[in-house]
């Protein structure tokens, strides 16, 4: 921290911190005092800089229980590969948009060219699958609760699209443009993100608008218009009631309607800070819960299908 031992020894943690939420943070960490608690934070230095941490605290047994221990993990360096992922990311996005327009003159050209076109067209479809992947896994490196989360999602997705007759291209086509439905998230405070306890109607306004900054994050390209809609549309309640736009029914792209059981069920049945794990049948039957309000009813019947036939498996609570 920059800091002497004399600096340190008998000084309260708290007087070290000059942001009104890091305080209230560390006064709801010592006002439950006797449970274990694991964040994300920060140390401050002198010079106002922040080293990025994760901190967790346990209390010890009796006769010690007025006392606990508490762990603190330097993470700087996943900070920065976070940011090295982002940078990667845009340089592929700029990459493929460059060879994109290279493909589309070429179909102006000679059929000698043709087999050039096909292989260059290749090219582009692998260079923007490379750069959803790329931005995926920065996604999951903001949150380590996630997992395999968006592994899982695109191959939910994808069984879902083939039990609803969705031809296998588009199937193929919805499935890797779900995982990238939460990238908004990576502009979303740390302080919202790790929360964990419930949000403030403030903190909750501000995670929403993730669908909106997913949107205006992902390249107007048309390979990721479908990702553009459904990072936008999958908080969308099939009643009307979800954010950001109030859509219903078919006004809901079909992607969004199919992203938004997987992406429900995912958390459900996968074990977080904040909860444990729920069985399957448990997380099933909650999205059947929501049938005709939440989520769309044949995307949900296609999901039963899903379950019926095992096709779950291996990718179902895969961590």
């Amino acid at each position: 921290m920059g800091r002497t031992q004399q600096d340190l020894i008998g000084s309260e943690v708290i007087g070290f911190y000059s942001d009104s939420v890091d305080i209230e943070r560390l006064r709801e960490m010592t006002q439950n005092f006797d449970q274990p608690v694991e964040m994300e934070f920060h140390l401050p230095r002198p010079d106002d800089s922040r080293i990025p941490v994760i901190t967790a605290s346990r209390p010890l047994p009796a006769p010690l229980d007025d006392l606990r221990i508490v762990t603190i993990i330097d993470i700087s360096a996943r900070k920065s590969a976070e940011t090295q992922l982002q940078h990667n990311y845009e340089f592929v996005v700029q990459m493929s948009n460059t060879v994109l327009e290279q493909a589309l003159d070429l179909r102006n050209y000679s059929r000698v060219l043709e087999a050039r076109v096909k292989q260059r067209t290749q090219e582009i479809h692998d260079a923007n699958l490379d750069a959803i992947y790329t931005l995926a896994v920065a996604c999951e490196v903001r949150d380590t609760d996630t997992g395999g989360h968006v592994r899982r999602i695109e191959h939910y997705t994808r069984m879902i699209a083939l039990q609803m007759n969705i031809a296998e291209t588009d199937a193929e086509r919805i499935a890797y443009s779900s995982v990238l439905h939460d990238v908004g998230k990576l502009h979303v405070p740390d302080r919202i993100l790790h929360k964990p306890g419930p949000l403030t109607d403030e903190e909750r306004v501000e995670l929403e608008q993730h669908t909106l900054i997913g949107e205006r994050i992902l390249p107007e390209k048309p390979f990721f218009d479908l990702a553009r809609m459904i990072a936008r549309s999958h908080h969308e309640n099939f009643d009307g009631s979800g954010y950001p736009d109030g859509l219903k029914h078919d006004r809901i792209p079909q992607g969004a309607r199919i992203t938004h059981v997987a992406d429900v069920f995912d958390a459900l049945a996968s074990k977080r800070v904040y909860k444990p794990a729920w069985t399957l049948g448990d997380a099933a039957s909650e999205i059947h819960h929501g049938i005709g309000r939440n989520f769309d009813p044949q995307v949900v019947a296609a999901f039963d299908r899903v379950i019926e036939k095992g096709l779950l498996q291996p990718f179902c609570l895969l961590e």
